[in-house]
């Protein structure tokens, strides 16, 4: 998939290395400038996509506490909640629905 998109940039870095003059200095830096730029790249990708999964994160715990106001909420690593009540401290089990929830996927 990316490497359609990433053979773009060195298609052009090659053309230009080649019109000015071809030597290995350009070719060198045309080289590097390519790397930076698809470091670059990838970096951001990381970046937003690191952005959008810590929202969905938070987005869920926040579902999560409106669900259950009285509770204090955590997820585990696991994937399963915790819910603490707050004014006993023990662990809140809630109690079973007789319909699917509503966000099946929290």
């Amino acid at each position: 998939m990316f490497s359609s998109t990433l053979s773009a940039p060195a298609t052009i870095a090659t053309g230009l290395a080649t019109q000015l003059g071809g030597g290995t200095a350009w070719t060198c830096l045309a080289i590097l400038a390519v790397a930076g730029l698809l470091i670059a790249a990838a970096s951001t990708v990381r970046l937003v996509m690191a952005t959008i999964r810590r929202y969905e994160r938070g987005r869920s715990a926040r579902i999560m506490q409106m669900r259950h106001p009285h509770c204090h909420v955590k997820r585990l690593a696991n994937g399963q909640w915790l819910l603490i009540d707050k004014d006993t401290g023990t662990v809140y089990i809630p109690p079973r629905l007789s319909h699917p929830p509503i966000n099946e996927w929290i």
